[in-house]
Formats: structure tokens, sequence, C-alpha cells
């Protein structure tokens, strides 16, 4: 009997399926069932494509959650904002952030409106990439694509920058956080100190 969309993910899962996520007991296990998705007739709905790509997230999987996602755009399964914003996360985390911003064009593309933490995780990757600047001025460009920036987008930010040694940089994002009538919070002040720390502002530091 042929297995049907509804019914795949209760009986091939370890444990039952929810309306929002899948559990496999390996990364094999969960492309097996990805494999047998692809073939079925019907085919399940991106939906259930979308729980089983977030199952390999949640295990770490990143290599493999994107090369699901590949395969399904090669087999026209459709991406909405979800699967979008997990292929967006898989390329930050392996630090492939430029194929990161490919998605990001590709939902403006699609006309699917990214949130706060879509473009959070993409100011987060580029941070970690050592591109820090271009971080910034995405903070500074998030209203034109109708999110708004919030304390982790400029935390995020700010930490880096004081990494970096560009702690006076990291004064000026946090100038703009507050004109924005953002409150700081205890990460933003620790940020700040650390940056004054390392760069010999000792006494500043204490002030």
């Amino acid at each position: 009997m042929t297995a049907t969309p509804s019914s795949y993910f209760a009986s091939n899962s370890t444990t039952p399926a929810t309306s929002n996520s899948v559990t496999f007991a390996s990364v094999d296990d969960a492309l097996d069932s990805f494999s047998r998705m692809l073939h079925m007739n019907p085919r399940p709905s991106v939906v259930k494509f979308g729980q089983l790509v977030s199952s390999l997230m949640r295990m770490n999987a990143f290599q493999a959650a994107f090369y699901a996602s590949r395969q399904m755009e090669l087999a026209g399964v459709p991406h909405n904002r979800y699967t979008l914003s997990m292929l967006l996360r898989c390329f930050c985390k392996l630090g492939r952030v430029g194929f990161g911003y490919a998605v990001f064009s590709k939902a403006l593309k699609f006309g699917i409106q990214f949130d706060d933490v879509m473009l959070n995780t993409l100011i987060d990757g580029l941070c970690k990439v050592g591109k820090v600047i271009e971080a910034a001025r995405l903070v500074q460009n998030m209203k034109e694509f109708g999110c708004q920036p919030d304390v982790v987008s400029y935390n995020t930010v700010i930490s880096s920058l004081c990494k970096d040694g560009m702690v006076s940089k990291a004064f000026d994002v946090f100038s703009e956080m507050k004109d924005e009538k953002i409150q700081p919070d205890v990460f933003s002040y620790n940020s700040l100190i650390y940056g004054l720390c390392i760069s010999s502002g000792i006494n500043e530091a204490m002030e």
C-alpha cells in the first residue's frame, strides 16, 4: 500500500510527528525518509519537507539540511518563508554567507517577507565571517525590508566590533541603538566594557 503524505511522518519517524517537528533516529534515517518523500505520488506538502529539514538542523547536520533543500528545488518543491529561513541559517552556520545573501535575494524575488529573526541570522553570519561593517550596515537598512532592528540586532554587531577592536564604532552603533529607542541590556554594556578593557581603556571601563 502506498504511504500518504498525511501518514508518512507518523509511520517513519522514531517518535510521533507534531504539527511543528518530527524526530529521526539519525541523519541517515532522515535522509532515507527524505528520498522516499521525493518519490511519493502525490508528494507531501512543503510543510512536511520543512519539518524534515528542521529535524536535520536540530541534529546540527547543516550540510545534510542544505543538501535536502537543494534537492527540493531540483525536484520542483517550492520554498516558503519557513524553508528559506532554514536554508539561510544553514548557510550562515556553514560560514557561506554569500549563499545566504542569495537566499535573501530569492525571498525578495518571490515576494516572501523576511522577518527580524531571519535578518538577525544573516547579521550574525556576517559577523562570524569578519564582515561586521557590512552587518552594521544591514542593521541600519532593516527598515527598508519591513523589519525593525531589535536589541539582538544591535548586540550582535556591538559585540563583534568590540572583539575586533573597533570600540569607537561599537559606541557609534550603541548610540544609534538608543536613538532608535531600543533599550540596551546587560549584554550590551558587557560588550562595551570588554572592548574598552582590551583597548587599554581600563579607567574608562570602570567609569
